[in-house]
């Protein structure tokens, strides 16, 4: 129970934990705390492993420097549970999208499951959509020759923090009571992108729980993850990108574009997504963070590469509208103490 909702984590394609602890809950629930400045008391007949305790210090830490509204809270948990050997097996979340394709094409040989979840990008209400991504990931699993477990869950419902970033302990909390030896974290972010983010390779493994290992794995930029998955006889066919779409991919909101342009670059059409027809379809996206005009730098440097000079023109005007609005943000914000963005929301 938190804040007397009833927090559920429900398991298909696995058995009981030999270990069953309260880590999930810590995890999930740490940072949603921090940004009330409350603190988190675990009830005395729940276990948290010693090792999760001890790693969230510095997860703290961490995010207090990231998020400077966030207050550094207590976890009062009695009853410590002390993981003397690692858990069983290997997992890698998956999605079907490009990031959780290259981590299961890098790591194949040591993964023994896949893990999925209803109720992260796919909401629980979208029961079609869940089935048909359901039926593919099942295939796809067949094809690998790896187990399939499917996680039923209200975690970010309950506990998602929508103005601070905390999507990686949101997954990782949903895989961490297998009881799996390494659990794998697809990475969206090449080394040299990295910022402040829910899931990165500094915050991640502090999630391990000293039977669990959490591995952020695959910091390449996402165009040299799509050359690289291209030939791979597994999956890109079934690309799964969208998260607005209540059948599959849309194939006009900007995560199915930055695809679909990649793909097109690479010389490379797929089942799962439409052909762009042309760049001058990228002039009406609008990009609202800083992922994704880190996702769109590198398309336009993949268009450098392959010598495109169509889609430079197309993608640096789309790069140009994105550095212009942050400009006049930083300026409200600076200068006019944010009246512009009052006087937009009031209008609106």
């Amino acid at each position: 129970m938190v804040d007397q909702q009833q927090i559920y984590f429900s398991y298909e394609g696995v058995g009981c934990p030999e270990v069953i602890s309260g880590d999930a809950f810590v995890m999930a629930a740490l940072v949603p705390a921090m940004k009330r400045g409350e603190n988190l008391s675990i009830d005395d007949s729940v276990p948290v492993s010693r090792g999760l305790l001890e790693n969230l210090g510095l997860y703290q830490q961490i995010f207090g420097q990231w998020y400077p509204g966030l207050t550094r809270i207590q976890i009062i948990a009695e009853n410590e549970l002390q993981s003397s050997y690692p858990g069983s097996g290997s997992g890698c979340f998956f999605s079907g999208g490009v990031d959780s394709l290259y981590t299961v094409s890098k790591t194949a040989e040591e993964l023994d499951h896949l893990v999925v979840c209803l109720g992260l990008d796919i909401s629980i209400k979208e029961k079609q959509r869940w089935e048909k991504n359901l039926t593919f990931c099942r295939q796809f699993s067949r094809s690998c020759g790896l187990n399939l477990i499917s996680i039923t869950t209200n975690v970010k419902e309950h506990l998602d923090t929508k103005e601070i970033d905390n999507h990686g302990a949101i997954l990782v909390s949903t895989g961490i009571g297998i009881g799996l030896e390494k659990l794998f974290v697809p990475a969206s972010h090449g080394y040299s992108d990295l910022f402040p983010c829910g899931s990165h390779p500094v915050s991640d493994p502090l999630l391990s729980n000293g039977r669990t290992r959490v591995i952020h794995h695959g910091n390449v930029f996402r165009t040299d993850k799509t050359r690289d998955i291209i030939d791979w006889p597994h999956g890109l066919d079934e690309l799964r990108v969208c998260n607005v779409h209540s059948d599959y991919n849309c194939g006009k909101c900007e995560k199915c574009l930055r695809t679909m342009t990649a793909l097109k670059l690479c010389n490379r059409k797929v089942d799962s997504l439409p052909d762009l027809p042309n760049f001058d379809c990228l002039e009406d996206i609008r990009l609202e963070k800083q992922n994704q005009y880190v996702f769109w730098t590198e398309n336009y440097q993949l268009a450098k590469d392959v010598g495109n000079v169509e889609a430079q023109k197309a993608i640096g005007r789309l790069l140009a509208r994105f550095r212009k609005r942050e400009v006049l943000k930083e300026v409200d914000e600076i200068f006019l103490h944010g009246a512009l963005i009052r006087l937009k929301r009031a209008l609106l």
